[in-house]
Protein backbone atom coordinates (compact mmCIF):
# COMPACT_ATOMS: atom_id res chain seq x y z
CA UNK A 1 0.00 0.00 0.00
CA UNK A 2 2.94 2.47 0.84
CA UNK A 3 4.84 1.90 -2.51
CA UNK A 4 1.49 2.73 -4.32
CA UNK A 5 0.63 5.97 -2.44
CA UNK A 6 4.50 6.88 -2.79
CA UNK A 7 3.43 6.33 -6.46
CA UNK A 8 0.61 8.01 -6.88
CA UNK A 9 2.00 11.28 -5.35
CA UNK A 10 4.90 11.12 -7.11
CA UNK A 11 3.03 10.76 -10.13
CA UNK A 12 0.50 13.82 -9.07
CA UNK A 13 4.02 16.03 -8.62
CA UNK A 14 5.35 15.10 -11.91
CA UNK A 15 2.02 16.29 -13.67
CA UNK A 16 1.88 19.05 -11.41
CA UNK A 17 5.65 19.78 -12.81
CA UNK A 18 4.65 19.65 -16.33
CA UNK A 19 1.06 21.62 -16.02
CA UNK A 20 3.39 24.08 -14.14
CA UNK A 21 5.95 24.03 -17.55
CA UNK A 22 3.37 24.25 -19.78
CA UNK A 23 1.58 27.41 -17.67
CA UNK A 24 5.05 29.30 -17.82
CA UNK A 25 5.59 28.50 -21.57
CA UNK A 26 2.31 29.72 -22.52
CA UNK A 27 2.94 32.54 -20.33
CA UNK A 28 6.20 32.93 -21.70
CA UNK A 29 4.92 32.89 -25.37
CA UNK A 30 1.84 35.26 -24.76
CA UNK A 31 4.76 38.24 -23.32
CA UNK A 32 6.54 37.74 -26.78
CA UNK A 33 3.24 38.16 -28.39
CA UNK A 34 2.66 41.06 -27.06
CA UNK A 35 5.93 42.42 -27.20
CA UNK A 36 5.98 41.68 -30.91
CA UNK A 37 2.53 43.35 -31.60
CA UNK A 38 3.55 46.50 -29.70
CA UNK A 39 6.73 46.91 -32.13
CA UNK A 40 4.58 46.00 -34.99
CA UNK A 41 1.98 49.31 -33.29
CA UNK A 42 5.45 51.82 -32.61
CA UNK A 43 6.57 51.62 -36.24
CA UNK A 44 3.07 52.90 -37.63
Amino acid sequence: IDTALEVDAALEIEVALEINAALETEVILEVETILEIEAIVERY
